[in-house]
């Protein structure tokens, strides 16, 4: 498993298991939907108030990287974050 990207996007007609991400694409028509949807993430977060740019104090993160671990584990790629 590893971190997901810092954008995704899917042609969830064509794919519908989301395998192929399309916004490294260089097809224009991605390009264009990638930047439409940009617009509407920042609209939505400004309009909304939505504070997930803020991250949360360690104290209150700790308690739940614990309870992921005890359940899950935890794997290679984030034990040094």
């Amino acid at each position: 498993m590893q971190p997901f990207p810092e954008e995704m996007l899917f042609h969830v007609a064509s794919d519908p298991h989301e395998i192929e991400n399309l916004a490294q694409s260089k097809k224009p028509e991605h390009q264009e939907a990638l930047q439409r949807l940009r617009v509407a993430m920042e609209t939505w977060i400004i309009e909304s108030g939505d504070r997930g740019h803020i991250p949360e104090p360690p104290e209150v993160v700790a308690p739940f990287l614990k309870e992921m671990h005890d359940w899950f584990g935890t794997p290679d790629w984030a034990k040094g974050q």
